[in-house]
């Protein structure tokens, strides 16, 4: 689950990269915020394999 997450998160990040990339000039913006819910769900990959 959380390597699908992962997977659409880049996805996201490329596409919206490729098409309109004056988004990542907002410090705020929607790309920045995709970084941490990427990060997240990494770390809680193993995590939760693990239990």
């Amino acid at each position: 689950m959380q390597l699908s997450q992962a997977a659409v998160a880049v996805f996201n990040l490329g596409a919206a990269t490729f098409t309109v990339p004056e988004l990542w000039q907002d410090p705020l913006g929607p790309l920045v915020k995709i970084l941490p819910a990427l990060m997240l769900s990494l770390i809680a990959q193993p995590m939760l394999r693990s239990s």
